[in-house]
């Protein structure tokens, strides 16, 4: 038999029910990992090349392309991710661009 639920669903059950879980993650929680910043003596600068990167990303979504699109341009020019080695996914796009404030969903271009 199987069931489908979704994590929040899990999570709720799990807390109505004081089911012990494990603590929260304190990776999601370090925001010096930051795409296009970086830690210097306990303050946060940016890093040039990942503005860069950031920089082109944000051009390539005014003209047009998706973020699907723009992620397989990173990943073919061998752009390195925030964890060195990782491929880049249209969420990780989506994620710099509503930073920048310039994520539209169901964005089309003309």
């Amino acid at each position: 038999m199987e069931f489908s639920c979704s994590k929040t669903r899990i999570r709720n059950l799990l807390l109505k029910y004081k089911v012990p879980m494990r603590e929260p993650s304190k990776y999601h929680k370090d925001h010096s990992r930051t795409y296009g910043k970086r830690r210097v003596s306990d303050k946060t600068v940016d890093h040039k090349g990942e503005q860069r990167t950031i920089a082109t990303i944000k051009q390539m979504y005014c003209e047009g392309n998706s973020t699907a699109a723009i992620a397989r341009f990173l990943n073919t020019m061998k752009i390195p991710t925030k964890r060195q080695g990782k491929g880049w996914h249209n969420y990780m796009v989506i994620i710099i661009l509503k930073r920048e404030g310039m994520y539209r969903p169901n964005f089309r271009p003309n």
